[in-house]
C-alpha cells in the first residue's frame, strides 16, 4: 500500500487535489515562460534583420562614396597631371624663347 491510500479517504482526495493543481501550475507555468521566450527570440530576430538592412545599406552607400572618392581622385590626378604638362611645356617654350634672343 501506498502512503496515500493509508490516509484518510478525505486527505488522500485533497492531496490528490493538490498533486493535480500543482501539476497544472507547473503546465501553466511552463508554457508561459516558453511563449515569452519565443516572443523574446521573437523580437531579437526582428532587430537583428532590421541592424542587418541597415548594414547592408551602409556597406553599399560606402562602395557607391569609395567609387565617386576614386574617380574625383583620378580626375583630380589627370587634372593636375595635364597643368603640370602644360606648365612645364609653357616653361620650355619660354626658356627656349629667351635663349634664342
Amino acid at each position: 500500500m501506498s502512503a496515500v491510500t493509508r490516509l484518510n479517504p478525505v486527505v488522500a482526495e485533497q492531496v490528490q487535489d493538490i498533486a493535480t493543481l500543482t501539476v497544472a501550475s507547473v503546465d501553466e507555468i511552463g508554457a508561459r515562460s516558453a511563449d515569452q521566450i519565443d516572443e523574446a527570440a521573437a523580437a531579437v530576430e526582428k532587430a537583428g534583420n532590421e541592424l542587418a538592412t541597415k548594414l547592408r545599406a551602409l556597406a553599399s552607400a560606402m562602395r557607391e562614396h569609395t567609387r565617386r572618392a576614386s574617380q574625383e581622385v583620378s580626375e583630380f590626378s589627370l587634372f593636375a597631371k595635364t597643368a603640370s604638362d602644360t606648365v612645364v611645356g609653357l616653361e620650355k617654350q619660354i626658356t627656349s624663347k629667351f635663349a634664342e634672343d
